[in-house]
């Protein structure tokens, strides 16, 4: 039993260890130093991120929710806050109570979506224009395309029970370039995306998850299989894993971000567990492993290991990284 966990113990030491080389942030910014307006309560930050987004290389936004407690429950509230940090460290940040998410917009601008508009914000988090949802007095969603090579740069869609009403926008100050309205099945309760579409019409192939692949070419899509590898795909069918090296964790579950500009770059952040066990003592470890891959050559670039519960975000240009873990965002440099 004493030698069991012994081995356990050294298992879990030598797991951060299995990169020959740790990268080393060259920024680090720690939420918990963020001191929100409290409004005459006491303020406890969660101590996670809901999301972050690059706008551009220089500045990336994250979502963060605080609970404002005081002595009388009715007061009790969870605000948001969206916080814009630059690769220097510094800040701003605006309170929220956007109801429908935000995205990066056209130049750099962010999109946030409350009631029935979305505000097009500057990257001094002041509103430069709204826009409202294509059906009056009802709240939309916010879609981004999902190809860089889009007519649109976003798309607004509101919808009812029975009918669905989609605006595009385009450039900054944003200008929208076209319509679609579509009936609506009954049984359909969330709008659909209006720029996903069969991922190669003239096959019908489709990836086992949507929502986990990406169009890494014209003839290209890379997506996680059922097993979370990292896979390709073209017109023809499957073409097999992209990299054959064993770099995901063991019982994964895997994201991607792909950079918007070339050389194209892909960042799969994937977080599992090792299960160790000798007969005698069952354990979990969970960590977490990110790899950077050159979209042309299928090789991994860099590779980052720590602690479960992280996430990772590409910047448009694929030359800097964010990882967020336990209220620290540190960024790296992908060259």
């Amino acid at each position: 039993m004493k030698c069991g966990i012994l081995i356990f113990l050294l298992v879990i030491s030598c797991l951060p260890a299995l990169s020959a080389e740790k990268p080393k942030p060259f920024q680090v910014i720690h939420l918990d130093t963020l001191k929100p307006d409290p409004h005459g309560c006491e303020v406890k930050w969660t101590s996670f991120v809901n999301q972050m987004i690059w706008t551009d290389d220089d500045h990336l936004v994250v979502w963060l929710i605080y609970s404002c407690y005081s002595h009388d429950s009715k007061d009790r509230k969870s605000p948001t806050k969206l916080a814009v940090f630059d690769t220097t460290g510094g800040v701003r940040s605006i309170w929220s109570e956007f109801s429908f998410g935000f995205l990066p917009g056209p130049s750099g601008t962010l999109l946030i979506g409350h009631g029935s508009q979305a505000d097009v914000l500057d990257k001094e988090l002041g509103t430069k224009q709204s826009l409202k949802c294509p059906m009056e007095n009802i709240a939309c969603s916010i879609f981004g395309p999902l190809s860089h090579s889009s007519s649109s740069d976003f798309a607004l869609c509101s919808y009812t029970a029975i009918e669905e009403n989609c605006a595009f926008y385009r450039g900054f100050p944003s200008e929208k370039v076209s319509e679609r309205k579509l009936d609506r099945p009954l049984s359909n309760r969330i709008p659909n995306d209006p720029y996903e579409e069969a991922t190669f019409p003239t096959t019908g192939l489709t990836p086992p998850d949507r929502r986990k692949a990406w169009r890494v070419g014209p003839s290209e899509l890379w997506y996680f299989d059922d097993h979370q590898r990292l896979a390709r795909m073209d017109s023809k069918g499957p073409m097999g894993l992209v990299s054959a090296q064993k770099w995901t964790p063991e019982y994964s579950e895997c994201t991607g971000d792909l950079s918007g500009s070339e050389p194209r770059r892909f960042l799969a952040t994937c977080v599992g567990a090792h299960i160790y066990t000798d007969g005698e003592l069952d354990a979990l470890f969970a960590y977490s492993r990110i790899a950077l891959f050159d979209v042309a050559s299928r090789q991994i670039l860099a590779r980052i290991e720590g602690p479960a519960y992280t996430s990772a975000v590409l910047s448009p240009s694929g030359k800097l990284i964010a990882v967020e873990h336990m209220s620290k965002i540190r960024f790296y440099r992908a060259n």
